[in-house]
């Protein structure tokens, strides 16, 4: 124990007084003559022993009564954790405030972002004014990595509102850390007010640095059920005007009962398209599936909505997807005839077939192309070998069949090695039935009237005139259709942002066992149009989110902006990138709320996108101020502490642990006690 005023203690000297009294009874006494007093010398001892009792008691409780007033003046404290004693003169202190999206429930003390600010606030004031602050918000903005006054610090804090940043505690860690390395000589102090969501939160790679103390301060929400949409994709990987699709939609809960007939919508562009309800159960996902009919081209952007209360953020999802007017496809040959290909696509109004003599290409024309069918090529010139490899890193899909004349293969072998890292030698005339199938693989999707496990059950079709093949070493080819031999038929190979489908066999007349067959015309139609699906259907917020434009030129007058298709028209300009003939837009962290979003320069509109926040802020799992003080025992991290405490607002529990806890009040209380007793000892003790 400590005392602030210590020089009051010489007061102590005033119990003298009270003996003094009580020694020397200054008090005179009347004589009275009694004729006979044998009577009285039993009632006067037993008197004598109750009034000396008395006197002593009386005595003590004064004695009492000047050392606690004594020691309330002199202001006794009981030394903090963290006193100021010994520490340097300059503090710097740095408060994150979580403002995600989890922070929009509500606690015991009303909604918790309130509390959190409120906290901060209380942080603050128990400072002193020249101490200087950090503020670290969820949206960790590059202006927040600078010291302010504490003023300063208020202001921007009343301004603090929900964002869709999810940082992890380490980054937030490691942005307050990294401020504080370059303070010397101050007392470093780092507080952390969150609802401490256990996606987001561990400690398990944090280092324990004693040069600065970490305060875990939790705002305590109320936990309920909440149910959020997790994710989206189509039932098959291809869209097309007019066709019937399915969208999954997967729902994700904590709900500790099962819940029935929640509503589910779907709109596209603004437009309604489905409706429907399901059901939950405890611990279980679900999916549900909306059907709906594609009916017009272009860029779709697409928002699912479910019922939800009390946590709302999170019960719209959104995507985007596009469907092209026109697939372009290109088809090189020295032959300008194949009956198989031209039937395929010549009928088909969604699919615009162009053939090029490999003699005559244009290749200022390759990258319009969403596929290019390499058939049957009897030598690369150098020119084209450069253009496919370019086309195919930035993204286009290139399928290719093998000549069937073993001398071109001889001129195309080193290209189609370094192209696809699969070497073909030579050429097998047998008749072989094909064996595997790869029936995951998206080129499968729709090719077969249900799903099967194996090629048991199934009429595959008899080739001859196939290319003995293997991979080399440094290969990311896949096969995806072998014989029954074990030989690749097909490989699937992904280089860059592209896509190349590599057969084994020629398509001509020798090997019709497979064009002639009705698994070829679903095959290469899939080719052909997941040739045209590159976009992702969301991006989540936060995240490395770089957008990939083909075919559009940065221009400085009409640069590309990104905005919001919603009322607010939010629109800014992103981080932007030409590179040959793709444009790379960044938008950095500028977006800030989920939505759906569009590309567009100058009046023209080239790429929809659509943002959605991390869905672990949905996950309404917390830690308890117990388990924080478990975990940092748990991994010895000395330099932490929790300031939680559900009976004293943060700035009192601060107080006591700063400046220590303080007595005087208590001695105070003390004083008053001994003096009533001793008037009551006089008033009803005769």
């Amino acid at each position: 124990m400590q005392f602030l005023n210590p020089f009051f203690l010489f007061a102590l000297t005033a119990i003298a007084i009270p003996i003094i009294i009580h020694l020397f009874n200054f008090r005179r006494y009347k004589k009275i003559f009694f004729t006979n007093v044998r009577f009285l010398h039993e009632i006067k001892e037993e008197t004598r022993k109750r009034s000396d009792l008395r006197q002593l008691i009386l005595l003590l409780l004064r004695i009492l009564t000047i050392i606690f007033m004594v020691l309330a003046f002199s202001k006794p404290i009981i030394p903090g954790k963290d006193s100021r004693a010994g520490m340097k003169n300059r503090t710097v202190v740095s408060i994150y405030v979580d403002n995600s999206m989890s922070m929009e429930g509500v606690g015991q003390q009303g909604p918790l972002l309130d509390e959190a600010i409120k906290k901060a606030k209380e942080i603050a004031a128990t400072c002193h004014p020249d101490d200087q602050f950090q503020l670290l918000t969820a949206d960790m903005e590059g202006g927040q990595q600078r010291l302010m006054s504490r003023d300063e610090f208020q202001q921007m804090l009343d301004g603090t509102t929900v964002s869709r940043g999810s940082p992890q505690f380490n980054q937030v860690l490691g942005r307050q850390t990294e401020l504080m390395k370059i303070q010397r000589n101050a007392n470093k102090n780092l507080f952390l007010i969150s609802d401490f969501q256990r996606s987001f939160f561990n400690l398990s790679d944090i280092s324990n640095d004693t040069s600065q103390l970490v305060f875990l301060v939790p705002v305590n929400p109320h936990v309920g059920a909440n149910m959020y949409v997790d994710s989206c994709w189509f039932e098959t990987p291809i869209r097309q005007l007019g066709e019937n699709t399915r969208l999954k939609v997967r729902i994700r809960h904590n709900a500790a009962e099962s819940i029935e007939k929640v509503p589910v919508s779907l709109a596209i562009n603004g437009k309604q398209k489905a409706i429907g309800s399901f059901s939950v159960q405890p611990g279980v996902a679900t999916t549900v599936d909306l059907p709906f009919t594609i009916d017009t081209v272009g860029i779709q952007q697409g928002t699912i909505e479910i019922t939800d209360f009390p946590v709302v953020f999170d019960n719209r999802f959104f995507f985007s997807f596009e469907v092209l007017p026109v697939i372009r496809v290109l088809r090189i040959a020295r032959n300008m005839s194949n009956r198989w290909i031209e039937a395929l696509f010549q009928g088909d109004s969604t699919i615009q077939l162009v053939q090029m003599d490999i003699r005559k290409l244009q290749y200022s024309e390759i990258p319009s192309f969403q596929t290019i069918i390499l058939d049957a090529p009897d030598d690369i010139p150098s020119g084209l070998r450069e253009i496919l490899l370019k086309y195919v890193d930035e993204g286009g899909s290139l399928v290719i069949f093998p000549p069937s004349d073993a001398g071109n293969m001889e001129m195309v072998r080193p290209f189609l090695q370094d192209l696809t890292g699969v070497n073909m030698t030579k050429l097998d005339t047998s008749s072989r039935r094909i064996g595997t199938i790869d029936f995951s693989n998206p080129v499968f999707s729709g090719v077969f009237e249900r799903s099967y496990r194996s090629d048991v059950d199934l009429d595959l079709p008899v080739v001859s005139g196939f290319y003995k093949s293997m991979r080399t070493v440094s290969s990311l080819a896949l096969p995806i259709m072998a014989l029954q031999s074990k030989d690749p038929l097909m490989y699937a190979i992904q280089r860059e942002q592209g896509k190349i489908y590599l057969f084994t066999l020629p398509i001509d007349q020798k090997a019709a066992g497979l064009p002639d067959h009705p698994i070829f015309v679903p095959l290469l139609l899939n080719m052909v149009l997941l040739g045209s699906q590159k976009q992702e259907l969301y991006e989540v917020m936060g995240q490395s989110n770089r957008i990939t434009i083909k075919g559009v030129s940065l221009a400085e007058k009409s640069p590309i902006r990104i905005r919001k298709t919603d009322a607010s028209s939010e629109e800014f300009i992103p981080g932007q990138v030409q590179i040959s003939n793709l444009a790379y837009i960044d938008p950095h962290d500028k977006i800030k709320t989920p939505g759906n979003y569009q590309v567009v320069s100058a009046n023209a509109v080239l790429a929809g996108i659509s943002y959605n926040g991390d869905s672990r802020e949905s996950v309404m799992d917390f830690f308890t101020p117990e388990e924080l003080k478990e975990l940092a025992g748990k991994f010895n991290l000395s330099n932490f502490d929790v300031l939680a405490s559900r009976e004293k607002p943060v700035d009192q529990v601060l107080k006591e642990r700063n400046q220590g806890r303080y007595l005087w009040r208590v001695f105070l209380i003390l004083a008053l006690l001994t003096l009533a007793a001793e008037i009551a000892i006089i008033r009803f003790w005769r």
